[in-house]
């Protein structure tokens, strides 16, 4: 999957149908992340993407420190 990415800097790096990940700058607020990651990817549904109160599915915890820029953090999202 090619990563998509906006003019506010959130990266869409993996996703699927009822989950996806987005790396976005630390400073970011959750409502503009999910904001956002609804307008460039809808889900299609009346369910939008919200950020999931669960860790990621290899443990870690959401949000997680992006594992190459220190100025970014990794989301995961759930419709």
């Amino acid at each position: 999957m090619q990563n998509k990415t906006d003019e506010l800097g959130v990266i869409i790096y993996n996703k699927g149908l009822c989950y996806c990940s987005v790396c976005v700058p630390k400073a970011m607020k959750s409502k503009d992340i999910e904001k956002i990651t609804n307008i460039m990817n809808p889900t299609g549904i009346t369910s939008q993407w919200k950020i999931d109160k669960e860790n990621f599915k290899g443990g870690e915890k959401n949000p997680c420190e992006c594992d190459t820029d220190p100025n970014r953090k990794h989301y995961l999202l759930k419709c």
